[in-house]
């Protein structure tokens, strides 16, 4: 696969734990590191959970193998367009030269 296939950026951004004025933890997300993606996406869904509806959308995020995104787990999240998404799987290999990211959007309100 080419470079021009991965044409969509995206951040990658880590978690992060700081204490309030309470001394309660308070976690936050922080850019860890951009790169370029090609994105793959599948198909969202609507169900009902409690009473209320719930939406899913999937979405993989195909990068280039490096040695600086090896780092990279489930515990990320990825900004795609105004949009979050919580990794799920991280698959790939050197040997492959991709990593991917398998993602489900987070919709928060």
């Amino acid at each position: 696969m080419g470079a021009g296939s991965r044409d969509q950026k995206i951040m990658v951004r880590v978690a992060t734990v700081t204490r309030n004025s309470m001394n309660e933890e308070v976690r936050s997300w922080a850019d860890l590191r951009p790169a370029w993606a090609r994105v793959i996406e599948g198909q969202g869904r609507e169900y009902l959970k409690g009473g209320a509806v719930q939406a899913s959308a999937r979405v993989v995020f195909v990068l280039r193998f490096s040695p600086i995104m090896q780092d990279i787990t489930s515990k990320n999240r990825v900004v795609w367009k105004n949009r979050t998404f919580e990794l799920v799987d991280v698959t790939g290999t050197l040997r492959s030269g991709e990593l991917w990211l398998h993602g489900q959007e987070i919709f928060e309100g």
